[in-house]
């Protein structure tokens, strides 16, 4: 499969960037990717937008319903192919710049955490307690002569 690779440490390969600016500018499809030069732009952010990958996505599609493979929808192949590019894409940084890894890690983290915090629901209740309090006790002040 494509990008696969045996040594975990070492990146994904992504085809050669000379080939990816020529196919850029010309669009021409010798230039481009094929079945046997079946190798991901993991240069281009984002990744979906290259179109070396639109072209290599017509590729797998072509392949994939040839094959006889169940299609659902276009779109969500598009989307699955698009996903694992990404997957290969930061497989690719990470490789390259380890504490990347480590900072993806703690940020995903850091939103998990987020999201799984709730507010404590006793405070508020406190605080707009306190709040009308003070309204009350400020209205009350005005109303005396």
């Amino acid at each position: 499969m494509m990008g696969r690779i045996k040594d975990r440490h070492s990146p994904p390969k992504a085809a050669p960037l000379e080939a990816i600016l020529k196919y850029n500018k010309t669009h021409d499809e010798a230039d481009g990717p094929s079945k046997n030069q079946f190798q991901a732009d993991l240069f281009m952010k984002p990744i979906q937008n290259s179109p070396w990958n639109i072209r290599l996505f017509e590729i797998f599609a072509g392949d994939y319903v040839q094959k006889g493979l169940p299609v659902g929808h276009k779109d969500d192949l598009q989307t699955y192919f698009t996903t694992y590019l990404q997957m290969l894409q930061k497989k690719r940084q990470e490789v390259a710049r380890p504490e990347f890894a480590k900072e993806t890690a703690q940020r995903m983290r850091i939103l998990r955490r987020k999201q799984t915090v709730r507010p404590n629901l006793s405070c508020q209740h406190i605080l707009m307690s306190l709040d009308q309090l003070a309204i009350a006790s400020v209205s009350r002040t005005k109303k005396m002569p």
